[in-house]
């Protein structure tokens, strides 16, 4: 099934983690088009890379 139609949206998220665990779930998902608007830490981070555990992808196409 393709989802290249379908996006995520985190507008001003504030933890790191939630950035990284967000695109690892769409990961595990097959989704792939992720937006940060307005992130509060620093866009990308080790932290946000580590916690995508495989979905470095999805960060790096920001």
């Amino acid at each position: 099934m393709n989802f290249n139609n379908i996006s995520f949206i985190l507008h001003k998220p504030q933890l790191s983690e939630n950035i990284g665990l967000c695109a690892r779930a769409m990961k595990n998902f097959g989704f792939n088009n992720l937006s940060v608007i307005e992130p509060k830490p620093i866009f990308p981070n080790d932290k946000i890379i580590a916690t995508s555990v495989g979905a470095k992808d999805i960060i790096k196409k920001n």
